[in-house]
């Protein structure tokens, strides 16, 4: 799957249209269909990315498997498992998570969730169930 491929899928689950993200990034009307080699520009991803709340490093030449819909769940999970392989702090987790009694991990995942849902009252992701309500929405009315 190439970057523009993603980024339709992304859209696609969040209930996002292209015209809306093309729109709130500053592009012209039809920019991403008009993307025939697959990639965005830096300075076009730097905003897709801002705008998704994802790293850009998967925007930016990281190409996931097409058949990701055989290994990952979807779009989505794809990029959360590129951006835990790009970063060392995310694969260091996992790796405790991996090799930790679960009811321990539970214990710090609950602490971690506490201090930073205290820390950021306005953030709408739910953590019982991994969804965030359209944060785009929210900011904008």
């Amino acid at each position: 799957m190439n970057a523009v491929e993603m980024v339709k899928e992304i859209c696609k689950e969040r209930n996002i249209p292209i015209s809306r993200l093309e729109r709130e990034c500053g592009f012209s009307n039809g920019y991403i269909s008009k993307l025939k080699k697959g990639y965005f520009p830096i300075d076009k991803a730097e905003k897709i990315a801002n705008y998704l709340n994802i790293d850009v490093n998967v925007l930016i030449g990281v190409q996931i498997p097409v058949q990701h819909d055989e290994y990952y769940q979807d779009a989505l999970s794809a990029v959360i498992a590129q951006e835990m392989f790009c970063d060392r702090q995310l694969k260091a987790l996992h790796h405790i998570k991996k090799n930790i009694d679960s009811r321990r991990f539970q214990a710090y995942y609950d602490m971690i969730t506490n201090i930073y849902k205290a820390e950021h009252p306005n953030d709408n992701y739910n953590f019982d169930n991994g969804e965030q309500t359209d944060r785009h929405d929210n900011e904008r009315h």
